[in-house]
């Protein structure tokens, strides 16, 4: 019996040894727990981190969006003064058929408002003209529980005069704008420095109602030689009035929104800066604040969006994984030794680690954005691009599988092209980022397709590091919309709205230029004056519509008659001038005799009337340079007085 129970004391584990296995399993689980949990841990902050870089890319999509817009605005007040510059008198229709086009393109612009400086001494007579194109005009103020009333004497009024739209007239026409605190402070602001500038955000104006509005002043001057006055004198005694435009911001947060791929995204626009401790922060929510900076003003912009709205649906397989493998290695810790279960927690969390590294550069976040995007390495070769840049590429005429490749070399390849002054800006751009000497860089360039369609770009370009080496993420912000924008804003401000040839200010400006050319490269330049013969006749026969048209006649004869280096100009009333460079005195005369005889034959059809009409031309060329722009002018006009004196409907050169 001692044989036999010595045998099976030696085959039963000892107390102490099954103690000490089951603490050294209860070990290696926890460790395997840990590392899985960390692992999870890891992937998490990874989701977080694509989460809150989605959300920035969206938001710096908005903030492009709102300074477009709000860039569109001071192009629309700039343009409003240099109109007001040249109008004369109060002419509501003309300022609402001038301007009536930029609040129909851009809805959030209110209103355009012409706002004149006026002098007590000229109260009066003010208020009589302006009472002969609206009837029942005053220039009042705001008194006692928000109605206007006559304004009071004061030394200076600032009173509107035209708005567009007119639908507004009566709620704003005659208002003075000086008693209003808010508004006097951008005025004079505007005034003093000769600048376009902005007010602080204005809740409750007669524009917009109870929506937040900004206004816009551009300062406008009588045309006069500053002389020897300082700027800052000749600005005070030279003030003619203000263009204003009014901005209604819930307008331009709404259309910045409609177009953003973002989900959920709530804007807000604020005058200061929010302040840390003052303006709680929820944190459910991802928040960006960025500056916007117009008229001499910034403002702060505040991006909200709730955090849940930006995580990716595989947290899902994440965490279903992460379950998956704790169930397995809670079987495996059952059969193998502690050495294996910690070698494979290990090689667990190495994966996931690598996973969710790769996670970060995946297509899926980039193919959320609309700009086109590329990520490209340390050589400018393109590792990843979004679905938006292959779209563009697909539209500019890109083979299929060309998403690869040089950067550089790919962006101007299939037809696509740039000009050199853009090539090397791109190129100085990319290597300063990729080179480390800025962290980010941005610069605007032109590319042209094989039709002749112009793609204008911002190209944003900002560094990350990816292991050892140095990647560049480069977006590309289409503003070709904006830059055809600022064309059309250009030629409405150079061209007449009568005839549809250059104004007189263009004109006064392209006179200048060639006559200096001239002087300096000693090359030949001719001015044409062209006098419509008889033109008070037409009007007080046939009536100023009939007179509008024989203008229009001429203007089409002298612009088809020129060649597209020429200048074709109305000059004022029914004169016009035709400024021909690299043209010598017997081609001018050739073609002003052309033009004299295309007009005498020219038959002018008004209603049931056919009207003929003759002009006389005068000419005058530099000579050896020693001619200024008001100098040739006077010749030719000397010479058009002598083509009327000697009969009209002929040509007189000067010798």
């Amino acid at each position: 019996m001692t044989t036999g129970t010595s045998v099976r004391a030696a085959s039963d584990p000892r107390p102490g040894e099954l103690g000490r296995a089951t603490i050294l399993i209860a070990a290696i689980c926890l460790m395997v727990l840990a590392a899985i949990g960390f692992s999870v841990a890891e992937i998490r902050i990874k989701i977080l981190e694509q989460a809150e870089a989605g959300f920035r890319l969206d938001a710096h999509v908005e903030v492009s969006d709102v300074a477009a817009d709000l860039t569109a605005a001071a192009s629309a007040a700039e343009t409003a003064g240099r109109f007001s510059a040249t109008a004369e008198g109060i002419n509501p229709i003309g300022f609402s058929g001038f301007l009536g086009g930029i609040t129909v393109q851009y809805p959030w612009i209110a209103a355009i408002e012409w706002v004149p400086r006026i002098d007590h001494a000229q109260r009066r007579s003010f208020v009589d003209v302006a009472r002969h194109v609206l009837p029942g005009y005053q220039i009042r103020e705001v008194g006692d529980a928000g109605k206007l009333v006559s304004a009071k004497s004061r030394p200076v009024y600032f009173p509107v005069t035209v708005v567009e739209p007119l639908s507004l007239e009566s709620r704003v026409v005659g208002v003075d704008l000086g008693t209003v605190a808010e508004i006097r402070n951008v005025l004079d602001g505007a005034s003093e420095s000769g600048e376009l500038r902005a007010s602080d955000i204005i809740s409750g104006t007669r524009e917009v109602g109870k929506s937040d509005a900004v206004m816009l002043a551009s300062p406008v001057y009588n045309d006069v030689p500053v002389g020897g006055l300082a700027p800052a004198v000749w600005r005070r005694q030279n003030l003619r009035g203000f263009a204003l435009a009014v901005i209604d911001l819930k307008r331009v947060l709404d259309h910045a929104t409609a177009q953003s791929p973002g989900v959920g995204l709530a804007l807000k626009l604020m005058s200061k800066a929010p302040q840390p401790g003052v303006d709680a922060v929820d944190p459910s929510l991802f928040v960006v604040t960025s500056q916007v900076t117009m008229g001499g003003r910034q403002y702060w912009l505040t991006i909200e969006a709730p955090r849940v709205a930006y995580l990716p649906s595989s947290i899902i397989y994440w965490l279903a994984l992460g379950a998956a493998i704790l169930v397995i290695a809670v079987v495996l810790v059952a059969g193998v030794s502690a050495r294996s279960v910690l070698k494979r927690s290990l090689v667990i969390r190495r994966l996931h680690l690598e996973m969710a590294a790769a996670a970060a550069f995946s297509r899926d976040i980039l193919d959320t954005l609309r700009e086109p995007v590329v990520i490209i390495d340390s050589r400018a070769r393109i590792i990843t691009t979004n679905r938006a840049w292959n779209d563009w590429r697909r539209l500019a005429g890109a083979a299929d599988g060309q998403g690869d490749g040089a950067y550089l070399q790919l962006i101007v390849r299939d037809g696509l092209m740039i000009t050199r002054t853009h090539e090397l800006a791109l190129t100085t751009a990319v290597d300063a980022v990729l080179h480390g000497v800025e962290d980010d860089r941005e610069c605007d360039i032109k590319l042209v397709d094989g039709q002749g369609e112009e793609f204008w770009f911002t190209i944003r370009i900002r560094a990350f590091r990816h292991g050892s080496e140095r990647h560049a993420l480069v977006a590309h912000t289409d503003i070709s919309r904006l830059k055809r924008a600022e064309h059309e804003l250009r030629q409405l401000a150079i061209t007449d709205g009568l005839t549809q040839v250059a104004n007189r200010r263009h004109f006064d400006e392209r006179i200048q230029e060639e006559v200096d050319r001239s002087q300096r490269y000693g090359r030949p330049l001719v001015l044409l004056m062209l006098d419509i013969d008889h033109f008070k006749k037409v009007n007080d026969t046939y009536g100023h519509p009939a007179g509008d048209a024989v203008l229009r006649g001429v203007a089409d004869v002298c612009r088809a008659s020129t060649r597209t280096l020429d200048l074709v100009a109305r000059f004022g009333g029914e004169e016009f001038a035709m400024l021909l460079p690299e043209t010598d005195i017997p081609g001018a005369l050739q073609l002003a005799e052309r033009i004299r005889e295309e007009i005498a034959a020219l038959p002018v059809s008004y209603g049931r009337h056919t009207i003929r009409v003759t002009a006389s031309i005068g000419l005058a060329a530099t000579q050896n340079g020693d001619r200024g722009s008001d100098q040739l002018i006077k010749a030719a006009d000397e010479m058009l007085y002598a083509a009327k004196q000697g009969g009209r409907n002929r040509v007189t050169c000067a010798t």
